[in-house]
């Protein structure tokens, strides 16, 4: 009763019907259309508030725009915002941080999401497969040895 009021307001609240996925923010009237990959989390989820429909347009839309070999990206390409290379200043790196940045992490949601959509365990099986797991590991080690290294 209270979690289908809850879904039905979700969906009301957060479905971009232009975009076929969820939008980004809500704040009042206003809805970042932006398509990150925050979204997937809503499907990933054991109790998702999406209907099936929904929750599988959500997957692909996360695998048409932001998913790469190696994550997903924090923001598509498609959007005026984008910045395909993580380089420069701090600040200019700072800057673009969540901008098209690719995050390996996300795969693990991504995954999540596919096969709660799909409900086939040899689809995300073979996804996985075809994953390049040397360059992920590499660009893991790497981003944990720059934030030793910066004291983060």
């Amino acid at each position: 009763m209270i979690a289908e009021f809850a879904a039905q307001n979700f969906e009301a609240a957060f479905w971009n019907e232009e975009q076929q996925c969820l939008y980004d923010v809500i704040n009042g009237r206003d809805k970042d259309a932006s398509v990150r990959p925050n979204q997937i989390f809503a499907v990933s989820v054991p109790y998702t508030m999406l209907s099936a429909e929904k929750a599988l347009k959500v997957v692909e839309k996360v695998r048409d725009e932001l998913l790469t070999p190696v994550g997903l990206r924090s923001l598509s390409p498609k959007d005026p915002q984008y910045v395909g290379i993580y380089q420069g200043s701090p600040l200019q790196r700072d800057g673009s941080y969540h901008q098209g940045t690719v995050w390996g992490w996300l795969l693990g949601p991504f995954v999540e999401a596919h096969f709660r959509v799909y409900d086939d365990r040899l689809a995300a099986l073979r996804f996985l497969v075809k994953r390049d797991w040397r360059r992920i590991f590499n660009w893991t080690l790497r981003s944990i040895s720059s934030l030793a290294a910066s004291g983060q």
